[in-house]
């Protein structure tokens, strides 16, 4: 393995070469690795794809610098709270992207979530539960459009209340902000009803 000037090494199985990156990642495993999940699965859509090969070693740099540069290798736009300015341990070392994403995660008490363009990267600190009025929306509603618009994700539950009138919303902040987001947009929807067009007719349907 080759130091680069700024402290970075990168490394792979089959070369050796030096490059400004957070890890050791060969030019042709991403190349394959993107054009099979390209074809398999779109890469900008949730759940969070990543490519399935790759070293990476860390030498040094903060957090927002090793999360920075791990997205532009792998062409995923990453936005990390500015408070993560921690220097990343010597030597951190993963084998794959999703190895490294949750290495660097586990490590530095972070939590991530992918809303199907940006992978949001936040203390865990921040991943609290937040008590949210359903404004008249019905759970169900709620939930299954969360599932449609793919926000729903197993690690962050999201519960009614006994009363039947709140939801308890437990996730990072832009988690719970998509929740609020499609409770503010169905409620909307039941204010003004719908509206169905056909050809040049229109009809109106009023809220329930």
């Amino acid at each position: 393995m080759t130091p680069t000037g700024d402290g970075l090494q990168v490394s792979s199985p089959n070369n050796r070469a030096t490059r400004s990156s957070v890890w050791a990642l060969a030019k042709t495993t991403v190349h394959v690795g993107l054009t099979v999940i390209a074809l398999s699965q779109p890469l900008r859509a949730a759940p969070l794809y990543l490519p399935e090969t790759g070293q990476f070693t860390m030498l040094q740099g903060s957090v927002i610098q090793a999360l920075d540069q791990f997205g532009a290798d792998i062409d995923l736009h990453v936005s990390s709270d500015p408070s993560l300015t921690q220097p990343v341990r010597k030597g951190l070392t993963a084998s794959t992207p999703r190895g490294f994403l949750n290495r660097i995660c586990t490590d530095y008490h972070l939590d991530w979530y992918f809303d199907g363009q940006t992978l949001f990267v936040t203390p865990a600190s921040e991943t609290v539960s937040e008590d949210v009025a359903l404004d008249g929306v019905p759970f169900p509603t709620l939930t299954e459009s969360l599932k449609a618009r793919q926000i729903s994700d197993a690690r962050f539950p999201v519960r009614r209340t006994p009363d039947g009138q709140h939801i308890t919303v437990f996730g990072p902040p832009r988690f719970r902000a998509l929740v609020n987001q499609t409770i503010a947009a169905l409620g909307e929807v039941q204010s003004d009803g719908v509206t169905i067009y056909r050809g040049s007719t229109m009809q109106k349907i009023p809220p329930r």
